[in-house]
């Protein structure tokens, strides 16, 4: 019992059976009061005519003196047809001249307040109204009044008090009776109707609350699955968007681990292997210094020296990644012709693609306009892809760049007639230190340590840009990325 109280049903269910509760009370109190007022001003509409016939009975035995024998003898037949009315003779200023009542000795006041009856004779449609009771001085009666004269001409009145009806106590108890039958009936309906709409209401909420526990203790596949569209349902459907963020975000923090692992996995073993060169060729020209002729100490100096050239590249590659990551490094964008860029960056590549037997090439459209971008990012884009092409294709090969405009915006692809990706690797080619070929034995001098790609996407990528790469194994692969006109 105690947990239902404290229970969000509970307290509702509380709070819905005190206000039926309340507001039955106030209906009873109400149907009450409005049918004694209906009953009372049916009375005194009846009673209306009363005053004015017993007048005209009165006024042959007061014209010149009272005689209180005659005018019982004439009412004695109205009291036993309407014994609940009691008869005063009153003079213009209120004053009782005469009571027409048993007992007789009942009138305990002589002189009531006169302002109810000119109330009554100016305006005797506003009814029911209320005047002083001679026979109880601390209680108020509605009544009749009509004008009459006694004694040669004076002025008074013929006061009737119409008595509390004697069947009004049984009228108040079947009222009430018949008011708290109708309230049991509505507060049975009402609230077993309300109890149950509720308990449909709060059971919504009991299923949000596993749902949510469940998720709390790990259950991240746990959803609420509410179809409803009221207020309840779009907390159910915030409760489950939030969820999936959670998750995906969880999942996107277990994929960086991964990364973060593989990164450092990867950075030593291509740190530790030049540099594992670099000391072994260093201990070797140490130890045989004097046994090693010009010839061998040039080669071994070469090599250490090309295994520091490898370090150091890899070394500015992971720095230049980590700046873009962090966005340090911010485009600087401004017009430039991108088919002079283009051979620039060939140009500087021409000595290597002569030494592997490639060809360079650069096709674009006449009147080509002008980009709008970094010229220093988007060189370094350039020369990373055509580094790629060129270590993937082989002799007799062709590596080209293809200008062309599209709208608002200048396309960019870099092909080459190598290899090809596989389909099954083309998902994560820009992934950094992932490497097509899964061998870690290459020549250093032909070995890549897999940033140049990752590099170029984010370049790519802060020019509000996508690079897309398509391939076909044996056929060659194209990466393709667009920058806009100038204005």
């Amino acid at each position: 019992m105690k947990h239902f109280l404290h229970s969000f049903y509970g307290k509702i269910s509380a709070v819905f059976m005190l206000l039926l509760l309340v507001l039955g009370c106030v209906q009873v109190s109400l149907t009450v009061q409005s049918c004694m007022s209906f009953m009372e001003e049916a009375r005194h509409r009846v009673a209306l005519p009363l005053a004015e016939n017993i007048a005209r009975e009165f006024e042959p035995h007061l014209a010149d003196s009272i005689h209180h024998a005659e005018i019982k003898q004439s009412i004695h037949g109205m009291m036993l047809i309407n014994p609940d009315i009691r008869i005063y003779l009153l003079s213009e200023d209120g004053e009782v001249l005469a009571a027409f009542c048993e007992p007789a000795d009942m009138v305990k006041m002589w002189q009531i307040d006169i302002a109810p009856v000119h109330a009554y004779l100016v305006s005797p449609k506003d009814i029911p109204i209320r005047g002083d009771d001679p026979c109880f001085p601390d209680q108020q009666a509605i009544f009749t009044v009509a004008p009459v004269n006694y004694n040669q001409g004076e002025n008074g009145y013929v006061y009737v008090l119409l008595q509390h009806d004697t069947n009004s106590s049984a009228l108040d108890h079947y009222l009430v009776q018949a008011s708290l039958k109708i309230l049991l009936i509505f507060f049975a309906f009402v609230g077993i109707a309300g109890l149950i709409w509720f308990f449909l209401l709060t059971k919504r909420f009991n299923v949000m609350t596993e749902a949510v526990e469940a998720f709390e203790m790990g259950d991240m596949n746990r959803r609420i699955n509410m179809s409803s569209r009221d207020e309840i349902g779009t907390l159910a459907n915030a409760f489950d968007q939030m969820a999936d963020t959670i998750v995906d975000n969880i999942e996107e923090m277990k994929e960086k681990d991964i990364l973060r692992r593989n990164l450092i996995a990867n950075i030593s073993h291509d740190l530790r292997s030049p540099l594992t060169s670099i000391q072994g060729y260093l201990e070797m020209v140490l130890m045989k210094d004097d046994n090693l002729s010009a010839e061998k100490r040039q080669k071994l100096l070469k090599t250490i020296f090309k295994n520091t050239t490898q370090l150091s590249k890899l070394v500015g590659e992971l720095f230049e990644l980590s700046k873009l990551d962090a966005r340090q490094t911010q485009p600087n964008p401004e017009p430039f012709q991108m088919e002079e860029l283009a051979q620039d960056v060939l140009l500087k590549f021409n000595p290597r693609a002569d030494e592997l037997g490639v060809r360079l090439g650069c096709e674009f459209d006449e009147k080509l306009p002008r980009v709008y971008g970094d010229i220093g990012l988007i060189e370094r884009a350039l020369s990373n892809l055509i580094d790629n092409a060129l270590h993937y294709t082989p002799k007799d090969g062709e590596v080209v760049i293809t200008l062309a405009q599209e709208g608002e915006r200048v396309t960019v692809t870099v092909s080459d007639t190598g290899m090809g990706i596989p389909e099954e690797d083309l998902p994560f080619v820009f992934d950094r230190f992932y490497r097509v070929e899964k061998s870690r034995t290459r020549a250093p001098e032909k070995a890549g340590a897999g940033l140049g790609l990752a590099i170029t996407q984010k370049i790519i990528e802060a020019h509000n840009s996508v690079i897309s790469v398509k391939s076909a194994v044996n056929k060659g692969t194209s990466f393709i990325f667009e920058l806009p006109i100038s204005a």
